[in-house]
């Protein structure tokens, strides 16, 4: 099952079991092995998102929802412009519309975890 898969099952991101992103068989890994993938996705664009994406989760539970508005913002940005593949929006997405609240949040920080985890063990 791909990542948009099992997500759509979801209705909110929380629900999201970590088993099927997070192993070495999850959603994460699989994506990661993609060298097609890897290679258009540099780590640093990775680490850079996933550093709002922490700064977001320190935030109040108030901010949730403009700050995920942001994100998606950049996220398209950086898409447009060449430097994020339109496959990382697309996952992306479709969990920040699942984000309702810091529980959300915090399965979207697992996930990023696991592709920053595999991302690095594939690269070698």
């Amino acid at each position: 099952m791909s990542v948009l898969e099992s997500l759509k099952n979801c209705k909110s991101l929380k629900e999201w079991n970590p088993t099927n992103f997070a192993g070495k068989d999850g959603d994460a890994s699989t994506k990661m092995k993609e060298k097609k993938f890897r290679e258009k996705f540099k780590m640093s664009q990775l680490r850079n998102f996933f550093g709002e994406v922490k700064k977001l989760e320190a935030s109040d539970e108030s901010e949730i929802k403009s700050g995920v508005a942001k994100l998606e913002m950049n996220l398209a940005y950086d898409t447009g412009r060449g430097v994020v593949p339109k496959e990382f929006y697309e996952m992306v997405t479709e969990c920040t519309a699942k984000i309702k609240e810091k529980d959300d949040l915090k399965r979207f920080v697992e996930f990023l975890t696991a592709l920053i985890a595999y991302h690095k063990f594939h690269s070698l």
